[in-house]
């Protein structure tokens, strides 16, 4: 599984970048990219909260990621931004398996070659995630790990 998968996608709209998914998307981080921000930014407890015992990306008034620029739409630290933002918008549902946000306007531009090649990767992403920060993950199957994970994230940004 290769961890430096990342689906580009051309997210200009106009003179301004799209940011849609920065604007409503929890994003759960690895020791890895926090390793990578800190390296970008220094202290990046400015910028991370805990929910759940797993560290995600702060959210600003409307919802927005703490990264995001929100004149220009674009991630203020794009070249060391998280995992799940380099996969975004591959996202994995059980029952539907590994697909592309629909909820993403440029969706279609993502080719049938990235999802195959980055969905394992996708897939592994909350066992990677509670790998890293939950103690507790060894009582816990994958898919009731990921059920709890959404939910305290629903429940924490009143997403969908």
């Amino acid at each position: 599984m290769a961890l430096d998968c990342s689906v580009e996608v051309d997210c200009r709209d106009g003179e301004a970048y799209c940011g849609r998914c920065c604007r409503r998307a929890a994003v759960p981080l690895l020791r890895s990219d926090i390793e990578r921000l800190a390296g970008e930014l220094g202290d990046v407890h400015r910028y991370v909260e805990w929910v759940s015992g797993v560290p995600v990306l702060k959210r600003i008034k409307g919802g927005a990621c703490v990264l995001l620029d929100p004149s220009s739409g674009r991630c203020t630290v794009y070249e060391a931004r998280p995992l799940a933002c380099r996969l975004y918008p591959l996202i994995y549902t059980p029952g539907l398996w590994v697909h592309v946000d629909p909820a993403c306007p440029k969706s279609s531009t993502v080719s049938v070659e990235t999802i195959v090649k980055c969905a394992s990767l996708v897939e592994d992403f909350p066992k990677m995630v509670a790998r890293d920060w939950l103690r507790e993950v060894h009582v816990l199957s994958a898919s009731s790990y990921r059920e709890a994970l959404r939910k305290s994230l629903v429940a924490k940004f009143n997403m969908r």
